[in-house]
């Protein structure tokens, strides 16, 4: 009651001042952030609050020096799920994180910094030319945003020298496997069982490619990640019940975030998961459904 009390009181003010402290309070105050460290995540794996700062600095030193598309609040959250995992025991088969699309090393610095925390190497996939050929001309449209752009041969591309340089100086290169290729035909080849996948990929064929050859292979209750969640022709991807059908065997798991991404405090995100065979067994009753 208090609360709602001060809210009305908060936006009787003139607007020119709630401007003012939304913008000087949002400097402030970052909901995911505030969350990761504030929260245990990681105390499976005896990590601290000092540590996650410690993580929440390296990232930041690596979105400063690394050219990404991805934000920090991205970054938090996929860590967020990593340090989440249950702990290995001796007696478990190897368990393997996999990206895919990692222009020059910047998530998969990240990434491995977390991979090393929790004994989990990262196998990562790139062609490091680029995005492959394109006979017609692709553009993606992003419909919350209300703009589009176009995909061209060659977009993306990072050495595998730069990239390699890259994880060195920023990541843990001891927690990195690295898997030179086209995804269509290098990952005909991967046979390792996964606890998460990270997709940065943009085109439609190569998010197709990705799931044909990686799902089989990413064990139940676990997630697959995109950074295409404002796409909505990759996103439809989820929802289409013949092509997994044809493909997989299995209906459209269906997928979190699709068209804005996940809610990381900001007007959109392109992050979005999907669940492999969810488990709800510890699920919570929604309150709005109890006594009713």
């Amino acid at each position: 009651m208090e609360i709602k009390f001060f809210k009305s009181l908060y936006y009787k003010l003139p607007f020119s001042l709630i401007n003012f402290f939304h913008k000087i309070l949002s400097k402030f105050h970052n909901s995911v952030i505030n969350d990761f460290i504030f929260s245990p995540y990681g105390e499976e794996y005896n990590l601290t609050k000092k540590d996650r700062i410690n993580i929440l600095q390296s990232f930041l030193k690596i979105l400063t020096e690394v050219e990404s598309g991805c934000s920090l609040e991205s970054l938090i959250t996929l860590a967020k799920h990593l340090l989440n995992l249950k702990k290995k025991s001796t007696h478990d088969e190897e368990r393997y994180i996999v990206e895919c699309g990692c222009f020059k090393g910047a998530s998969t610095s990240a990434l491995s910094i977390i991979c090393d925390l929790i004994g989990r190497k990262i196998i990562v996939y790139d062609s490091f030319k680029g995005l492959p050929k394109i006979d017609v001309e692709v553009k993606t449209f992003y419909t919350h945003l209300n703009n589009y752009g176009t995909y061209k041969e060659g977009m993306f591309r990072s050495s595998l020298a730069e990239f390699k340089s890259n994880i060195i100086k920023y990541g843990k290169h001891s927690s990195c496997i690295i898997r030179e290729g086209y995804f269509e035909e290098i990952l005909k080849l991967h046979s390792e069982k996964l606890d998460f996948i990270f997709l940065d990929v943009d085109l439609i064929s190569s998010t197709k490619s990705c799931i044909k050859h990686l799902w089989p292979y990413l064990n139940n209750d676990c997630k697959i990640f995109t950074d295409d969640s404002c796409d909505l022709e990759v996103v439809k991807i989820w929802f289409d019940n013949n092509w997994w059908t044809q493909e997989l065997n299995q209906l459209a798991p269906g997928y979190i975030g699709s068209g804005c991404g996940l809610p990381l405090g900001t007007k959109f995100s392109s992050l979005g998961y999907s669940i492999k065979n969810q488990n709800y067994s510890n699920f919570s009753q929604a309150l709005w459904f109890v006594n009713k």
